[in-house]
Formats: structure tokens, sequence, C-alpha cells
């Protein structure tokens, strides 16, 4: 019956973004806004991307899901002088036609509002794409998202010049442990230190798990603990 609810409301024009955001903790502000796609079908029921993104793969409309999303997170958060960021998939980075529209739609910005997310495995796949956005794109802020741990790999990311790396949820909801601290977490902010990129801690829930994570030198966050993701932003 959910799969069915899906498959017969689908319709890109229904997927509408969502704005949670990513708090600068030394200061307890937003620092960006990231966009997340939501399916709101006729009877106000919300899809998660996992839910529903099968069918836009199905369709080959990821292209057009990403500039729908876009265009309507632009057209929301402009008003608002906001930061804010869209998730990328290894589709768009592997269209040519899409790389060359986000790289001139940079060039027409005079601000650096806009960003993008990426997946490490995705940016790892397309990597000279990331390049050629960091050479191109001097005012486009490029997150990369689900990592893990420091290694030779991301660090190629780094040396391009990336802006931020966001930690895995499962990994910063192990800073308890202390074998994750020593082997991932603590890593990882010598790592961004190092470069001086940006580190966010994903999906945290909990005020014991924030102060851990701050305690280690983390500076940026995200999650429920903060908000969760609505249809407007206050």
């Amino acid at each position: 019956m959910h799969q069915r609810l899906v498959t017969s409301e689908f319709a890109i024009e229904r997927v509408v973004p969502f704005f949670q955001p990513i708090i600068d903790l030394k200061y307890n502000t937003v620092w960006r806004y990231e966009c997340l796609a939501r399916l709101v079908t006729e009877s106000d029921h919300i899809f998660l991307p996992s839910e529903f993104l099968y069918i836009v793969d199905r369709e080959k409309a990821n292209i057009e899901l990403t500039h729908h999303i876009y265009a309507l997170g632009h057209q929301y958060l402009s008003s608002h002088q906001m930061p804010w960021s869209i998730n990328l998939s290894s589709a768009d980075l592997r269209d040519e036609n899409m790389v060359d529209w986000l790289v001139n739609e940079c060039k027409q910005r005079d601000n650096d509002l806009f960003g993008i997310e990426v997946s490490i495995d995705d940016a790892l796949d397309s990597i000279q794409v990331i390049e050629r956005l960091v050479a191109q794109c001097k005012n486009l802020s490029i997150s990369i998202d689900d990592i893990e741990s420091a290694d030779s790999e991301l660090e190629k990311l780094l040396k391009i010049g990336v802006d931020a790396l966001k930690i895995r949820g499962s990994v910063s909801n192990n800073v308890h442990d202390e074998a994750a601290r020593l082997s991932q977490i603590i890593p990882l902010v010598a790592l961004c230190k190092r470069y001086q990129t940006k580190l966010v801690a994903e999906h945290i829930e909990d005020s014991e798990t924030l102060a851990e994570l701050s305690e280690l030198g983390i500076r940026y966050g995200q999650g429920f603990f903060f908000n969760s993701p609505a249809a407007t932003v206050s």
C-alpha cells in the first residue's frame, strides 16, 4: 500500500525542498541550509528520497529533479539571503550539460550563498568534475558527504580545495566510543585543521553527543537536536 501510494501520486512537481540548518556551534547561528527533497502527496503524506528515488531513476528524471529543487530553493531562499546547498547525484556529475549549467549559474552570481553537497563516493568517481567546479566556480561552496575516516583518497579532495566535509551520522554518534574517537573522528579533525576545511557532524540528536563532538574541536553540526527538516526557515 505504501509503495502504491508513492507510485500513484509521484510527480516531479510534488517534490519540494525541506530545509535543515547546519549550525555554527561556536556562535550558535545557522551557517547554511541544506535543501532536502521531499515528496508531498495530495493527501499531505511526506516521503523521503529513499522512498521515491527509484521512480526518478526509472524515469531517468534525475537532472530534471535537480533543476526543480534548485529553482524552488533559490526562489525561496534568495529573499532570505541565507547560504544554502542542494545535493548532487552521480547522474548529475556525469551529465556534461548539468555541469556546464552549474558553472554558468555560478558565474552569473555575485555572492557565495549557493553550494552543493556530493557524497564521497560520487566525488571520487567524478574527481575531474570536482576539480573543474573548484577552478571555475570561485563562489560555489562544495561539501563532501558521508565521510567515515581520514585517508589518502579523501585527502585528494582536500588538496583540490573543497569547502567542507560532513561526517556520516553513524560515525558522529560513535563519539562516546574511545576507539571510534581515536581512529575516525580525531584524525578527521586534524586533517581538516591542516587544510583549513570546515568539518560538519551530522545526525546530532542529543546534548551529550553535541558536547563531546564540540570538545574534540568540531565547529559545525546538523541534526534533529537543532531542527528537523522543514518547509520553511526560521
